[in-house]
């Protein structure tokens, strides 16, 4: 019921496929023009530059359907606006919807990229497809769940939506979604492995290459994860009582 009402709703929102659309598509022109000339003679590291298109085919796409848009992204602005009791008088947990809601917008845009997802199976050849739906869903959540805390935040003090916008900008770099992780410094790596944004995009991106040790980082990912769900339930469920839906006329 709340993912084909997060399905039908996703799918009368015509931004929330416009704008990504129009972002891949400029994404993909400048991020091959950039790495192709980087990487036409000798590679980079262990990326050639066959092998760096074939990462970023996946990459940018996979970012495009794990991130948050519509409703969850807008939650700082309805807390500011003193519109969350649209939110508060529905049937179920304000969470729990956000998080159907995305399921359903993430299941609206597998549709609208499949034409591309069936290019690249065929061009480029399948990877570990058993295991990406569970990670994009994995990534997707994690997403949700960032932004939700964040939002949260609006109870306390206003222009929280800038710290969600702030997080989408890092996303980019800190997800692997432009530039694959491992080829940073190795301390570095070290320190993305203990952030949650390389579950939006560079773990998928590399099972969906067929490169993923997914018994290493599947233990990680179920804690991040639990964890991430917990952050969100008490954000709301302690910031929340904090409620003085104020509109600011600054």
């Amino acid at each position: 019921m709340i993912i084909r009402y997060a399905v039908v709703e996703t799918l009368r929102t015509k931004a929330a496929f416009l704008g990504p659309v129009f972002l891949f598509a400029m994404l993909y022109l400048i991020e091959f023009s950039f790495w192709s000339k980087l990487t036409a003679e000798a590679g980079i590291a262990h990326y050639k530059q066959e092998t760096i298109i074939h990462y970023l085919l996946w990459s940018v796409l996979i970012f495009q359907i794990t991130a948050v848009s519509g409703l969850p992204d807008e939650l700082a602005v309805y807390i500011e606006n003193g519109q969350i009791e649209r939110f508060l008088l529905l049937p179920t947990g304000v969470l729990r919807f956000f998080l159907a809601y995305g399921l359903g917008q993430m299941l609206a845009r597998l549709l609208l990229f499949s034409p591309l997802i069936l290019c690249i199976m065929l061009i480029k050849g399948a990877g570990n497809f058993v295991l990406l739906p569970v990670l994009l869903t994995a990534g997707l959540l994690i997403n949700i769940c960032l932004s939700f805390s964040l939002s949260c935040l609006s109870f306390t003090f206003r222009e929280a939506y800038s710290l969600v916008t702030i997080k989408d900008t890092l996303a980019w770099v800190l997800s692997g979604a432009l530039i694959p992780l491992d080829l940073f410094p190795v301390l570095v790596q070290h320190v993305f492995a203990f952030l949650p944004f390389q579950y939006i995009s560079f773990i998928p991106a590399q099972a969906a290459m067929g490169r993923s040790g997914h018994d290493l980082f599947l233990p990680h990912l179920a804690a991040v994860l639990l964890s991430m769900l917990t952050i969100a339930h008490y954000s709301w469920k302690y910031l929340s009582k904090y409620n003085q839906a104020y509109v600011s006329y600054d």
